[in-house]
């Protein structure tokens, strides 16, 4: 076991130590109504390219029940609750080879320019996998506000980074749009004293050309594609 993997099994200890408050469970259906409301609250309040289209959360909850289905249905996502059962985190996680592919009819054409653009961010050839149950695509997270919840977020990382090797997974990648995702990427690589987080691609959302136009012009932010590799299985991404 090398340093990085000790560091975050002992940081995962620690978490969830200090923070009895809040147990990380796997997504199920019986999550899927609090699950699908937290994550369209927030994706409205704090993702940025939907703060650019100006999409509300009647707009994105119809499109966020189907999604956290399709995850619970693969036992691949992860929420955090408190002592009382309320919903306090939820993090999506996919198989690359198996993701949830939305109705086009009906869908509002801002997630269709979102969902337009993550396409257009690609992960490298070698990282792909040649059959399901190898790669993980970590594509939402969502904590509720409150200063007891500031390490949910790692504490749901952490988590995945625990079930996920014994299903098989040995890579994971994520495509973050958000900067405070990237900073909670920052703040463990600090306590890992070492790169874990890979950025294979960063790209300007102002530059996408979306059907003969350029919908984030006015955004001067960036957006990275990170890859990992899974606890106990090297740090080699090859």
């Amino acid at each position: 076991m090398n340093y990085v993997d000790y560091a975050a099994i002992v940081l995962d200890l620690v978490l969830r130590a200090t923070n009895r408050h809040i147990k990380t469970k796997v997504l199920s259906l019986e999550h899927l109504e609090p699950a699908a409301v937290l994550l369209s609250r927030e994706f409205c309040k704090n993702e940025p390219l939907c703060r650019v289209l100006g999409l509300n959360e009647a707009d994105v909850l119809p499109f966020f029940r189907d999604q956290v289905r399709h995850i619970a249905q693969q036992g691949l996502g992860i929420v955090a609750v408190d002592r009382g059962g309320a919903l306090q985190g939820v993090l999506t996680v996919e198989d690359h080879m198996q993701q949830f592919e939305p109705p086009e009819e009906g869908l509002p054409e801002g997630l269709s320019i979102i969902g337009a653009y993550l396409e257009s961010m690609q992960v490298p050839d070698h990282f792909l996998p040649k059959k399901a149950g190898e790669v993980c695509y970590i594509g939402l997270a969502s904590v509720a506000k409150g200063r007891r919840n500031r390490q949910v977020l790692s504490m749901m990382m952490l988590a995945s980074h625990r079930m996920l090797p014994p299903l098989g997974y040995v890579r994971g990648y994520a495509k973050v749009t958000n900067p405070g995702i990237i900073k909670r990427f920052q703040r463990l690589e600090r306590i890992a004293r070492g790169p874990v987080f890979i950025s294979v691609l960063t790209a300007k959302p102002k530059d996408f050309v979306y059907k003969g136009y350029r919908p984030f012009a006015d955004y001067d932010g960036e957006t990275s594609v990170f890859t990992w590799t899974a606890l106990g299985a090297g740090r080699s991404a090859k």
